[in-house]
């Protein structure tokens, strides 16, 4: 297996992952971090919206 993103963003380390129904975005949380985060995986440059 190759690694094929980084994220950065999280605090504490991601602790929950979820897609969107069309695949195109990933949720993520963190038990550190207040907030839920949101990857447009089809350019993963930034943090879509918190």
């Amino acid at each position: 297996m190759e690694l094929l993103y980084v994220l950065h963003g999280q605090e504490g380390g991601i602790t929950h992952v979820q897609f969107s129904r069309d695949g195109n975005y990933l949720y993520t949380g963190s038990r550190r971090d207040p907030y839920i985060l949101c990857w447009d995986i089809r350019n993963t440059v930034g943090i879509v919206y918190k």
